[in-house]
């Protein structure tokens, strides 16, 4: 069975100029928001994976990530994509966690990434929380972000995640305004969930709908 390593190879030498981001792309960006990144902000994946430090008890899906991003530094396609911004957001009680980093892939377009859940208390608190409570505060910590973003300057966004930071992504997209979605060319969730069934029936209309790309694994 083909993976991600397959498709790194494959893609190598053709940077996002000549082909955009695609859904495989989405899933490897997914994947390093788990990666504490907030000190190469302005520097380069390559530059990432030359000084993120390796420790004997990271968790396993870290080093897995970890190696992931050597073998993306090693390639025309990722290596000089820039970590442009990052932030982490966790509330005084413990009770909220939050994480996002932007990556610039060439001079018009950037992917933002949501981190899922991962080892942390909070991070299980929250995906609780999901199950009876919206909009929860990494949710509204997700929506600022990319409004944000857009402020920046004119560039076109992609927003995903994997699990809660799919649930993330979708959030921040449905509730920007008309105006702001426009920017938006894909938002993924990446086999994470979603929304309640009368909320769906009230907000996900055609048009965002068409904008927005569910994966899980089969």
């Amino acid at each position: 069975m083909r993976d991600l390593y397959d498709y790194i190879k494959d893609t190598a030498n053709i940077d996002f100029e000549h082909m955009g981001i695609t859904e495989t792309d989405n899933v490897i960006f997914s994947r390093l928001a788990y990666l504490n990144l907030s000190d190469f902000t302005g520097k380069t994946i390559e530059f990432a994976a030359k000084h993120i430090e390796q420790y004997e008890d990271d968790a396993k899906n870290i080093i897995k990530t970890k190696e992931l991003l050597f073998a993306l530094a090693q390639t025309k396609r990722f290596k000089y994509t820039y970590i442009e911004k990052a932030s982490e957001i966790v509330s005084e009680d413990a009770g909220s966690a939050f994480y996002a980093v932007k990556f610039k892939t060439d001079k018009e377009h950037s992917f933002i990434a949501f981190r899922g859940t991962d080892e942390k208390i909070t991070s299980l608190y929250e995906d609780a929380e999901l199950a009876y409570k919206f909009p929860i505060p990494s949710q509204i910590a997700a929506l600022n972000f990319v409004k944000e973003a857009i402020k920046e300057n004119n560039e076109r966004l992609y927003i995903g995640g994997h699990s809660k930071g799919g649930n993330l992504a979708l959030f921040s997209f449905v509730f920007l305004n008309e105006n702001a979605r426009k920017r938006i060319i894909r938002t993924y969730n990446n086999d994470g969930p979603g929304f309640p069934k009368e909320l769906i029936k009230l907000i996900i209309k055609p048009d965002i709908a068409a904008k927005i790309t569910n994966l899980a694994p089969e």
